[in-house]
């Protein structure tokens, strides 16, 4: 073939600008080298030659990037310069030299009938002639067409310094780089020696199998980004694990690309070892669960916050704590700053503070419970008294990141503390004030109201053989009715407290000694109602403060005072309980009463005839009488069973003695025969009982 000389050149281009279809030329990375008029008109309006891009042209397709044996008649749509999209049948052909690709010579069409294939043809194969070959499926020497000087030798020279620069580059990676062709390696960086433990001449093999590289794990996403590739498909970089010469396994991301290399298709592989980043994500990972086991295994509420108040973090006790379903209600919903509940209970100074870089601590937070459906706090029907802990987390510029709340339910704590504090100045049985709260109350009065104020002092009358008759639960109960009392009598005015075990005292505050006495009088009564099943019966005493010096002096008159009546009162009190237990005794069981009635008149009857004293007598008549006193502690079904008793309700029955022996011991009149009451049932032999 005859080589073209420069000055055939413009013949050429004249040629290709006499058609009317639309020729252009374009280089190995699609960059357009040459467009006939009919082109440029078209498609490029003012535009030069450099400031054409193809892909504005063909935005569906890049054909002009890539090698093909020929692209025949396929309609492709293209972007005119109106920006008006139409459909062009094209035909490319590559472009070698030297068996390396160096082109594409493209020719556009308009949309023609199917008849006119001929037509298209004939263009295609005058252009190919123009270009100095006949056969499309020869490569083509540009060579001899006189474009040497104006193209394809700068061509060339840029396709080996990209060769050569590829090799620097790729000799100095950090990466492993490698070509592989059909499975075999055929170009190996140092680097891949380095890392997979195999020396060039060993990877270069012909022999050596590039799977022996690959763990078995991630044979599947190779096979299938080699798959892909044959398409023509671009592989989006993609993890997978390597084996090295020692079987040790090395974590990689590998970016590849279709290749030519030697005039044949190949792959392109650019290989990072991030077996250490893998190690280390790992460690992020346990750390981060790690971290997580602690955070939902707290034993408090914790809600962590980013930089705007929004909830990123909560655990299990946030949630109990808030009686909230799911962390999905709080996690990107919840925020701090616009939360009704901390708002009204006045936290969003702190929760500000805390943003600005402050270790808030704050007690005794009260968040009551509401009907509101988007109240994220429901807390219960009382409301819960909690600790909060707010602080800042910051990040490596020292910029607040997170903000940790630290919420504690204290409100078992407080409600002990408000118990004691309650217990301290109160009585736990009556609710009264105690004797500590009324040491300290006599003071303020006496310094509020002077002199002018007065103390009662009361004494519950035979708590002891309530106790011993009918257990303390009934004891309990009368000092609760007398604390009523006291209360309903005496006003809201009055300060009452339990003094002592059966024991309470009022202050009236500005009340003088006659209406102190006004007071006792109704007080006395209302007890006196009173009656079942024991009757109520007290002892008061009073005293002024104005006819005493000290607080101690007005105390002692006043109890003096309650002493001098009950000791009036003392034996009709005592005779009185006695009658009331000997009446409910009856109630219980007319049996036991009918019982010693006899009993008496047996004992009388035998004690005169051995001729007994007449006080002896009065001894005996007393005990015949009161001997089954302790049966009122009895239960009433144990007394009036007709059959057998059990071994349990023997043991209940025989108790009777040591009840009664209590009480009779409790009254100074009667603790002459307390023990005979308690031996009644023992034998001469000493087989009795108790």
């Amino acid at each position: 073939m005859q080589r073209a000389q420069p000055q055939d050149i413009d013949i050429y281009r004249r040629i290709f600008n006499d058609y009317s279809e639309y020729i252009f030329l374009t280089g190995p990375e699609g960059d357009i080298l040459f467009a006939n008029h009919s082109f440029l008109r078209k498609f490029a309006a003012s535009k030069s030659i450099d400031e054409i891009d193809l892909s504005d042209i063909f935005p569906q397709c890049d054909f002009y990037k890539k090698e093909t044996l020929r692209l025949e008649d396929s309609e492709i749509s293209a972007k005119d310069a109106s920006d008006s999209i139409q459909p062009l049948k094209i035909i490319t052909f590559p472009l070698k030299k030297e068996g390396i690709f160096i082109g594409n010579v493209s020719i556009g069409f308009e949309e023609l009938p199917r008849e006119d294939q001929a037509y298209i043809n004939g263009i295609f194969n005058k252009v190919l002639h123009s270009l100095g070959q006949n056969m499309p499926e020869v490569s083509l020497d540009f060579i001899g067409i006189g474009f040497k000087d104006s193209f394809f030798d700068s061509l060339l020279t840029a396709l080996k310094e990209k060769e050569e620069k590829f090799k620097t580059i790729a000799e100095n990676s950090p990466n492993m780089i490698f070509i592989n062709q059909g499975g075999k390696v055929v170009y190996a960086n140092p680097k891949s020696s380095e890392i997979m433990g195999y020396s060039s001449e060993e990877l270069l093999n012909p022999d050596f199998d590039f799977w022996n590289l690959i763990h078995p794990d991630s044979y599947p996403i190779l096979r299938h980004a080699y798959s892909e590739h044959l398409k023509g498909a671009e592989v989006d970089p993609y993890e997978y694990s390597l084996i090295d010469k020692n079987g040790k396994r090395i974590e990689a991301i590998i970016t590849t690309k279709l290749i030519r290399f030697e005039g044949q298709s190949a792959i392109l592989g650019i290989v990072t070892d991030i077996t250490e980043r893998k190690k280390a994500e790992a460690s992020i990972r346990s750390s981060q669960y790690l971290l997580d086991q602690i955070i939902q295994q707290m034993p408090y509420a914790m809600e962590i916050c980013d930089e705007t108040g929004t909830a990123q973090i909560v655990n299990r006790e946030y949630l109990k704590l808030f009686e909230i379903a799911s962390s999905k209600l709080v996690i990107g919903r919840h925020n701090v700053f616009e939360d009704k509940k901390l708002i009204e209970a006045g936290l969003i100074d702190s929760i500000k503070a805390a943003y600005c870089g402050e270790k808030i601590y704050l007690s005794e937070i009260r968040l009551p419970k509401t009907d509101g459906s988007e109240d994220i706090f429901i807390l219960g029907e009382q409301g819960r008294f909690l600790e909060l802990t707010i602080f800042p987390v910051l990040n490596s510029e020292r910029q607040i990141w997170k903000v940790v709340f630290i919420w504690k339910d204290s409100t078992k704590k407080k409600l002990a503390e408000l118990e004691n504090r309650y217990l301290r100045f109160h009585d736990r049985l009556t609710g009264l004030y105690n004797r500590a709260y009324v040491d300290e109350e006599l003071r303020n009065i006496r310094n509020i109201y002077s002199k002018n104020f007065s103390i009662l002092m009361i004494d519950l009358n035979g708590l002891k053989l309530v106790n011993e008759g009918f257990g303390r639960r009934k004891g309990n109960e009368l000092i609760i009715r007398t604390a009523i009392i006291l209360r309903e009598i005496c006003g809201k005015n009055s300060i009452i407290a339990r003094w002592d075990g059966d024991e309470f005292m009022v202050i009236l505050p500005g009340a003088d000694a006659r209406e102190a006495e006004s007071m006792s009088e109704k007080i006395l009564l209302e007890c006196g109602q009173v009656k079942h099943p024991i009757p109520l019966s007290i002892s008061i005493g009073h005293a002024y403060m104005g006819e005493h010096a000290t607080i101690d002096d007005l105390i002692k008159t006043a109890e003096s005072s309650m002493c001098n009546s009950k000791a009036t009162s003392h034996g009709s009190v005592r005779r009185l309980f006695i009658t009331a237990l000997e009446k409910i005794l009856k109630e219980k069981s007319e049996e036991t009463d009918e019982h010693s009635k006899r009993l008496e008149q047996f004992a009388l009857m035998l004690g005169k005839e051995i001729g007994l004293s007449r006080r002896e007598l009065e001894k005996l008549r007393v005990i015949a009488d009161l001997h089954d006193i302790g049966k009122v502690a009895i239960p009433e079904y144990i007394l009036k069973k007709a059959g057998e008793l059990s071994r349990e309700e023997r043991d209940i029955i025989q108790k009777h003695s040591e009840i009664g022996y209590r009480i009779v011991a409790a009254s100074t009149d009667l603790v002459h025969v307390a023990n005979l009451i308690k031996a009644h049932h023992e034998w001469w032999d000493g087989s009795g009982y108790p």
